[in-house]
């Protein structure tokens, strides 16, 4: 007792502290931000230029890939390059950026793939500056970057080069799945981005029914793995960013400067790649570190990109509290999120000179707000007031639509005991809503269970059930089958990660098993418990009169208390 005592107060003194150092660090970083918009910004007026976008020739591509050891990745992706490319029938070059690969990666495409310019750097350059490189060698007037752990899909080329026929689009965008379709889709290419609850929340979503149905819709940003761009428009924006150099939302930014000049980013699900997630930089760095910069490079985006005092204001302003928010990372203690959030903080802190003067070098090119940007990008209706181009036939959302998450303890499935009633209240949902499902299964039989959902254009993300092998519970303040089943450290932390990594206006949690795991996670939208059964019911029934029945009403009743409804 005297041992948890010490640790409490450890983290408690630890919360305060990083609150009190990042308001030291972020406040005065506030308002430099703000004053360098007061004096920049009328030198940004007077500068102002009205040159319109230049024209290209979609006819003919440079695809760009950076590899680094990765030469079992190009034995996938060049032979679907050369299929895709043949069938368009375009002139065409493919150019490999071999970042000082040690696997033989040039020796094997000299002798493999004659057809493959191949510039040979002598270090590793890792993503950002290795597609810069191969941008030196382009000569077509469309630039294509693909990551090297891609497989493109037959027709993958043709609908981005024919998106870039209107003058005022910037970049295209592919549709992404995972090699392992029961992956958890982290990955679309359909993209969203806004600053809310003082934090830049950006996802990728489900493209829905009607959007499959259009040619192409708006996008936030396009992928820099598996897109096509303009290559003068590129050079002219000064292609990705090294300040978010060695990766990872140089695609972000580039994607949202074009935007604040007017030009526009569009995704089409007719163009479709196989992905493997961090196939390259996960053996090189490791996944702590990959978030960490990640996360720096939010910071950064922020400084560099967003000039809505109201928005700068409440990131900066808040950033103390959002923080430690975000601290409370799936399997690790709140000590160690802290410790990682500042870590990325600060490590940003030391590109604030950077990312100000590059600042202000954009505000004279700029012809949109940011408001005027995420409403652009992330609504196809807003898009087609603001930018006037014909998508095509579309039934667009009713007002008033949400994005909800759902929860549930089980998949529900037509035919199949009682759940076919949220089945159907889904289908009901999804007419009017974006809905993404998270359910646990017991077998991966039940995954031919998700075809009938998709079909609504429900998300469905799935988690084996795992029994919990943990001690403790001696006295049963848990109820026995709860702690059981549903409690595993593997199962918390699945669900968290779908409360932390999905931007979602509400949460609605099915079952009590499943409410047994989501109240005691950070409240971080207004949730909804649909009771299919009262806990205290069910014991009444079974344990009539005994201490059971009394330990499940008394759980039962602080379990409602951390829902909203």
């Amino acid at each position: 007792m005297l041992r948890r005592a010490w640790l409490l107060v450890a983290t408690l003194l630890l919360v305060l502290l990083s609150i009190i150092a990042t308001a030291l660090i972020a406040w005065p970083i506030l308002l430099l931000v703000l004053l360098v918009d007061l004096v920049w910004w009328p030198i940004a007026q007077l500068r102002k230029s009205r040159a319109g976008p230049p024209g290209r020739d979609v006819g003919a591509a440079s695809v760009v890939t950076v590899s680094w050891n990765g030469k079992h990745f190009l034995e996938t992706l060049l032979p679907s390059l050369r299929r895709v490319i043949d069938e368009d029938g375009g002139d065409h070059e493919v150019i490999v950026v071999d970042n000082g690969s040690e696997d033989g990666t040039v020796e094997w495409l000299g002798q493999e793939h004659p057809w493959v310019k191949v510039v040979a750097l002598s270090e590793n350059r890792f993503f950002v500056r290795g597609n810069k490189a191969g941008v030196e060698a382009a000569t077509r007037d469309v630039l294509v970057f693909l990551n090297n752990d891609m497989e493109v899909r037959p027709g993958f080329l043709t609908p981005l080069l024919e998106g870039l026929r209107d003058p005022s689009v910037f970049g295209v965008t592919a549709e992404v799945f995972f090699r392992d379709e029961h992956k958890r889709r982290e990955e679309t290419g359909r993209t969203r981005g806004e600053v809310r609850h003082g934090w830049l929340k950006l996802a990728h979503v489900e493209p829905s029914r009607d959007e499959r149905e259009l040619e192409y819709v708006p996008s936030f940003w396009a992928g820099g793995g598996s897109a096509a761009f303009d290559r003068r428009m590129y050079l002219a924006l000064d292609g990705f960013d090294t300040l978010y150099d060695p990766f990872y939302m140089e695609d972000t930014g580039l994607s949202y400067q074009a935007w604040r000049r007017g030009w526009r980013i569009l995704f089409t699900a007719k163009a479709s790649v196989l992905h493997e997630h961090r196939g390259t930089s996960r053996k090189v760095f490791g996944d702590d570190y990959i978030d960490n910069v990640i996360r720096r490079n939010q910071h950064l985006f922020i400084w560099r990109n967003i000039t809505d005092p109201r928005m700068i204001g409440s990131v900066l302003g808040l950033a103390p509290l959002t923080g430690l928010l975000r601290a409370r990372r799936p399997g690790r203690s709140l000590a160690s999120g802290i410790v990682f959030e500042t870590r990325a903080f600060l490590r940003a802190v030391c590109r604030l000179p950077q990312a100000l003067t590059r600042r202000c070098a954009a505000r004279e090119h700029y012809r949109l707000t940011d408001r005027e940007v995420m409403a652009s990008a992330n609504s196809i209706a807003e898009y087609r007031v603001r930018c006037g181009s014909n998508l095509g036939a579309l039934r667009v959302p009713q007002p008033g639509g949400l994005r909800l998450l759902v929860l549930s303890a089980r998949l529900p499935k037509l035919g199949h005991d009682g759940s076919w009633v949220l089945f159907r209240r889904l289908e009901v949902m999804a007419r009017k809503h974006r809905v993404t499902l998270f359910a646990f299964i017991d077998d991966v039989s039940e995954i031919s269970a998700i075809t009938p959902l998709r079909k609504f254009g429900i998300e469905v993300v799935t988690k084996l059930r795992q029994r919990n092998k943990q001690p403790g519970n001696l006295h049963h303040a848990v109820p026995h089958r709860l702690w059981r089943d549903y409690s595993a450290p593997e199962m918390r932390s699945a669900v968290r990660r779908m409360l932390e990594g999905t931007d979602h206006d509400l949460v609605q949690v099915e079952y009590v098993e499943m409410a047994h795991l989501v109240a005691a996670e950070p409240r971080v939208a207004p949730r909804i418990y649909v009771c299919h059964e009262s806990l205290a019911v069910a014991a009444a029934r079974e344990n009539a009169g005994t201490f059971r029945e009394l330990q499940a009403h008394r759980y039962e009743q602080n379990l409602v208390r951390s829902f909203d409804r």
